[in-house]
């Protein structure tokens, strides 16, 4: 079994795919002896360009064939270098022997190795027989830099799909009545549709705001739910007049919408502020201005039409009837 080396983790790794090295880059290094032209040289072949992957290590084999000008013996410390030209970080294996000629190392890149070039440093060495007596033999030693090189590239950058375009959605509103007693429920109905062909939006969440008229900015209140037609139908008590709202947010299928329908409520005359502090606590103001003026520990609602119905009870002529 091959011995696996990573460039980043000496742990086992799982593994995609491995380079081959069809397109090699052969690198050769020589060491001459001192007696009978004796000689030694290894070539050195990596592949010379691989691909990382964008999620998995992909492997690289390099291997050193070893020729000699008579019988020899590899030592066993064999061994090579790779130095990455982009950064500088430089990575020492063993070579592991798979036959009396030949080293191999399969080298693990990781998803994140930087690109570019890396080259290769060669130290090996062997025992070499030149003659018939079992002391003619040398020792030779090849150590050299730059024997070989590879190249990594970046895994190629697969676009994101395109983004669906959200369809335009369609709101429709209306009160069952326009003016309603006070304290009475008011329904509201509509329906929502989407795109060209007005399909109904099924089964979404709506949100219910209420706007009183000359108060405060609008204020949810509720939901609804669309049914498998795309239709609504909710109830609320009203107190006050004012201004209903039925949103739909929106979301990345589907575009925002929303519908408002203004209703009122029947202005009823008082005895007195005893009675009138029973729907309203904070009594009747006849605008924003006069609430603000005129009001007391509580706040007053804006009611005109109320107010005018009941503007005897304004005492001081403040603008609010039976402010507390």
């Amino acid at each position: 079994m091959r011995k696996l080396i990573s460039l980043l983790a000496a742990t086992a790794l799982a593994v995609s795919g491995v380079a081959a090295p069809a397109a090699g880059a052969i690198g050769q290094a020589c060491d001459e002896g001192l007696y009978s032209d004796t000689w030694l040289c290894a070539t050195v072949t990596v592949p010379d360009t691989v691909t990382l992957s964008t999620t998995d290590r992909v492997l690289l084999d390099i291997t050193v064939d070893y020729t000699a000008s008579g019988a020899f013996e590899l030592d066993t410390n064999n061994w090579i270098r790779v130095t990455s030209q982009a950064t500088g970080v430089v990575w020492t294996f063993d070579l592991y022997p798979i036959s009396s000629t030949r080293d191999m190392t399969t080298l693990s890149l990781a998803p994140e190795l930087a690109t570019g070039r890396y080259t290769i440093d060669l130290y090996s060495s062997a025992d070499v027989y030149y003659g018939w007596d079992v002391f003619d033999y040398e020792w030779l030693y090849i150590t050299q830099s730059n024997v070989a090189y590879f190249t990594v590239e970046a895994p190629p950058v697969t676009p994101p799909p395109p983004k669906k375009k959200a369809q335009k959605t369609t709101m429709k509103l209306s009160a069952a009545k326009k003016t309603v007693g006070y304290n009475k429920k008011v329904t509201l109905k509509g329906s929502v549709v989407y795109g060209s062909s007005k399909k109904p939006l099924k089964n979404k969440k709506l949100r219910v705001f209420f706007d009183p008229t000359g108060e405060r900015p609008k204020k949810k209140v509720g939901t609804v739910k669309t049914n498998s037609k795309g239709k609504f139908s909710t109830k609320f008590r009203q107190k006050v007049p004012g201004r209903w709202t039925v949103e739909w947010k929106g979301n990345s299928s589907y575009k925002k919408s929303s519908k408002s329908v203004t209703t009122k409520v029947k202005a009823k005359k008082y005895k007195n502020c005893t009675t009138l502090n029973k729907d309203y606590p904070g009594g009747v103001a006849r605008t924003e201005r006069t609430a603000w003026k005129g009001a007391g520990n509580r706040e007053p609602v804006v009611f005109k039409a109320l107010y005018k119905k009941n503007a005897k009870l304004d005492r001081d002529k403040d603008g609010v009837v039976c402010e507390r």
